[in-house]
């Protein structure tokens, strides 16, 4: 009888133990799952704090959170575009496309600018027969007229020659080749008459 009830005080206390045992690995592993999140949290705060920091302490680590989040948010971006919902700049919730305030925190929505219409493209026309021809053509496609002039050759002179004038209907003026100075005329004398000769004429 002694015998079982040892064996019943050895199962009691096993079965403690186990217990106990139990409790305190679940104890463990409770707290383990609280200090990670705990890191998860400090570590999102130091790098939400220093990513864009010229030297970070960490480098690698810093550049590849930040790769990780820049694609992270390009997929958000192109499922609320499948979705038609945006993205509120303020708050992260998501805003159907088209809102004028986000629905969680009332802050105004950027509104996509509409897109500048294309220019429409020349029309081209062939001087031969007058058909509408594709801007990149080079001949009429009815015709075959070239839709291009080529362009006249350009002709550089060796020498520069100054143009000469004429004028029409007009003889060409004769320069002597050396002018001699003219003659020097004496004056004549004139004999003096007398007074009579000029009373007795009349």
């Amino acid at each position: 009888m002694a015998f079982f009830v040892d064996l019943g005080k050895m199962v009691s206390k096993g079965t403690k133990n186990l217990t106990e045992n139990a409790r305190l690995n679940a104890s463990i592993l409770e707290n383990r799952r609280k200090i990670e999140k705990l890191y998860s949290s400090l570590g999102q705060a130091y790098f939400e704090a220093h990513k864009n920091d010229p030297a970070p302490e960490q480098p690698a680590l810093m550049e590849e959170l930040n790769k990780l989040s820049a694609a992270i948010a390009q997929a958000e971006k192109e499922l609320n575009e499948m979705k038609n919902r945006g993205k509120c700049p303020n708050c992260g919730a998501e805003v159907p496309q088209g809102a004028l305030f986000c629905p969680v925190c009332g802050t105004k929505q950027p509104q996509p600018q509409p897109a500048a219409p294309a220019p429409a493209p020349a029309q081209k026309f062939c001087p031969g027969c007058g058909a509408q021809v594709n801007a990149t053509n080079k001949f009429c496609n009815l015709c075959g007229t070239p839709l291009e002039p080529s362009a006249p050759p350009i002709v550089q002179p060796s020498v520069f020659q100054p143009p000469v004038m004429q004028m029409p209907d007009a003889p060409n003026p004769v320069v002597p080749a050396a002018a001699a100075p003219a003659p020097v005329v004496p004056e004549a004398e004139v004999p003096a008459e007398s007074e009579s000769d000029l009373n007795g004429s009349f």
